[in-house]
């Protein structure tokens, strides 16, 4: 039979095995934290929880260790945000951390919740990263029960959070357990304050363009669609999207405008399933005179396409349509360095009725200096002041259409021997010519070999003699 002693021995043993298994079930320590899943709601009492683990940022007590101390652990699913809320049953001073990484050196506060409770936290996550909760008391010993709630929200759930798309996109997407947030929509005649089941995508085109959005229902519900130029703003939105369905939305954008769409269910939660397509159309080089090709040199030939170029500008003084812009306008920008006079030539490809207009800077700022329409070739002849920016319109007289067309500039030079550009064939023409050669431009080349040699000092002798 065994003695007092050996059975007392046996008891206390037992009850310490018992009570450090109780322990570390309920997560007493950082290293017994109580592995959890995502999302997750359960009630616990930590009233005789013993302390454990650091205080936490928020405690303005004199406490080396976190009082009452519950712990809890789990991987995050995928990136996003976490979002725990702590919500006290019977009163006490409740004190939360929220930590990343692992119990030790690596140990990480992203989080501290102390008043007013319910504690709400929320940090952002990565895929796989490793999250831990600290519940204890704020004073010292005491501790109640309370309510854990942890809910993962994925990229994409808050318009604050959005989903950043490629563009062009194409995907399926499920909002039937998404979250209320954002504006609901200027189109959403229902009395709500935000967008229910709301899901949220951004996306920055790289140039001007053309969105083309279409929202395409795959379980039936009542989808509702908002763009906004700046984020979570119901005052920036550009295009509101209900019915009917498919959604279908276009918006005009500029280069690197960014843009946030929330996708939603009109009447209240539900939502489903659903593909969004969104297609992006740049807009040629020169939509506007403000993004003007540069010519560098002249002469220039270039072949060109305004079939989707956007309506700007005048629509030009020899336009004889009642437009208020030019259609399908591309824009050129060139800046000559002599007067020497230019012809500039378009020729379409394919066929359309061509109509160009030639400014001395964009307007309204800048002033027509010819407009060509018929015959084509479209054929303008000018002389430049040396110096000033020159931008050149080129559009679609009726209305929207445009197509291939080339485009020249070439110098004009009906008098060679004139190298002065002054009307007369005098020996001043000679010391232009010389300042010609010496700067290699176009008036050198009098005998229109391409190049600038001093053969061309005979070839202006004999043009001299000509009288041109």
């Amino acid at each position: 039979m065994p003695s007092p002693r050996t059975t007392l021995t046996t008891l206390v043993t037992l009850m310490l095995t018992l009570v450090a298994a109780q322990a570390s079930a309920q997560g007493e320590t950082c290293e017994s934290a109580m592995t959890i899943p995502v999302p997750f709601t359960g009630n616990f009492d930590n009233s005789r929880a013993f302390a454990d683990g650091p205080p936490g940022s928020c405690n303005s007590f004199t406490l080396t260790e976190m009082s009452n101390s519950q712990w809890f652990s789990f991987n995050a699913p995928q990136a996003g945000a976490v979002i725990v809320t702590i919500t006290e049953v019977t009163p006490f001073d409740m004190i939360a951390c929220l930590y990343t990484g692992r119990c030790g050196s690596t140990l990480t506060e992203q989080a501290c919740g102390d008043q007013p409770e319910p504690v709400v936290m929320r940090i952002a996550v990565t895929q796989g990263m490793p999250v831990i909760i600290a519940v204890g008391d704020w004073g010292g010993p005491g501790g109640g029960t309370y309510q854990l709630d942890v809910r993962y929200e994925g990229q994409g759930e808050t318009c604050d959070n959005p989903l950043q798309l490629p563009l062009p996109f194409s995907g399926t997407f499920d909002n039937t357990l998404a979250q209320n947030d954002g504006p609901p929509g200027s189109c959403n005649s229902f009395t709500l304050q935000e967008m229910s089941s709301s899901q949220w995508y951004a996306f920055t085109p790289p140039v001007s363009g053309r969105l083309d959005i279409t929202i395409t229902e795959i379980t039936p519900f009542d989808i509702v669609a908002t763009l906004l130029t700046s984020p979570c703003d119901p005052q920036s939105e550009v295009v509101c999207g209900d019915q009917p369905q498919p959604i279908t939305m276009q918006y005009i954008t500029s280069a690197a405008e960014q843009l946030t769409l929330g996708v939603g269910d009109w009447g209240g939660p539900g939502g489903g399933v659903y593909t969004l397509d969104v297609d992006f159309t740049p807009f040629p080089p020169g939509d506007t005179c403000d993004e003007a090709v540069v010519i560098d040199t002249i002469p220039f030939a270039g072949m060109f396409n305004n079939e989707l170029a956007q309506s700007d500008g005048p629509p030009g003084s020899c336009n004889s349509i009642s437009a208020q812009e030019m259609s399908n306008s591309q824009w050129f920008t060139f800046t000559p360095s002599s007067a020497t006079p230019l012809t500039i030539t378009i020729t379409e490809i394919t066929p359309f009725d061509i109509v160009a207009a030639l400014y001395d800077a964009c307007p309204p700022a800048g002033t027509e200096i010819a407009c060509g329409d018929q015959p084509e070739p479209v054929v303008i002849n000018f002389t430049p002041t040396p110096g000033t920016a020159y931008t050149l319109a080129v559009g679609d007289w009726g209305g929207p259409g445009g197509g291939d067309y080339e485009l020249s500039i070439d110098f004009n030079i009906t008098c060679p021997a004139d190298t002065n550009h002054d009307g007369v064939v005098t020996p001043a023409d000679f010391s232009a010519w010389v300042a010609a050669f010496n700067a290699m431009a176009p008036e050198c080349d009098q005998n229109n070999d391409g190049m600038c040699t001093p053969a061309d000092f005979s070839a202006w002798v004999a043009n001299y003699n000509a009288g041109c």
